[in-house]
């Protein structure tokens, strides 16, 4: 029989999942529907909240399952989303919250790699190690602010006509902060050992490489697994 720490970190779960997707999820869907939001202002919304909430909840979990039932959330997601992309199942009012241009396809790449994305960063690196933190937030954060401010900004990038300076700027001047909170809040706790003194070189290399590498052309479909991938190797070549 499960342990009362696992059952309790599998609540912890469910009532996340319940809020993501029963409250969140919907509040935006709804906002846009209505034409309070923006669809693009609502998709990337959503995009920047989920992780930094997601986070947030890991110091409720207890038992050590934890990583495990936590990515468990993400997984589902993801693997909704990839079912979605291939077709198999239908769901317009998530395609529309999720897409760019409302074709189903387009969930296959990012919305799927994002679900994935969350699930590696939980199960290999939690909450005792800053480079998942980092990862996750670069993504959410950075990517997220990245193409929300950056939208339709006329001064673009030399070397990719769809990415603007500022755009670029917004991944750099949003995560620097909102990581550094986190590094802070997470070694505050004792989960993360190293301080945020110690790890802010690190974090401002690899965000300055992240936002290189978000900027770049040809990897529209991709660019989340190309910023989690360099950030988890810039993190883990400082050693931490």
């Amino acid at each position: 029989m499960p342990s009362s720490d696992t059952l309790s970190d599998l609540g912890i779960t469910v009532a996340v999942g319940i809020f993501l997707a029963g409250v969140l999820i919907k509040a935006l869907d709804y906002l846009a529907k209505k034409n309070v939001l923006s669809s693009f202002f609502a998709r990337k919304s959503l995009h920047i909240l989920i992780g930094p909430i997601y986070i947030a909840v890991w110091p409720l979990y207890k038992s050590q399952n934890g990583p495990y039932l936590a990515a468990l959330l993400p997984g589902l997601i993801g693997a909704k989303f990839f079912l979605i992309g291939l077709g198999i199942l239908k769901d317009e009012d998530t395609v529309r919250s999720v897409s760019r241009t409302g074709n189903y396809r387009e969930v296959l790449y990012g919305p799927s790699t994002y679900g994935l994305i969350h699930v590696l960063a939980t199960i290999f690196f939690w909450r005792n190690s800053p480079v998942g933190i980092v990862s996750l937030l670069l993504l959410c954060i950075g990517d997220g602010f990245a193409g929300l401010l950056g939208k339709g900004s006329r001064e673009k990038l030399p070397w990719n006509k769809d990415k603007s300076v500022k755009g670029s700027l917004a991944f750099f001047l949003t995560s620097i902060p909102v990581i550094s909170f986190y590094i802070w809040w997470f070694h505050s706790m004792g989960y993360i050992s190293w301080s945020l003194s110690q790890c802010f070189p690190a974090v401002f290399a690899t965000t300055l490489v992240c936002t290189l590498i978000e900027s770049l052309p040809y990897q529209q479909d991709w660019d989340n697994l190309t910023v989690f991938a360099a950030s988890v190797f810039f993190m883990k070549s400082f050693g931490l």
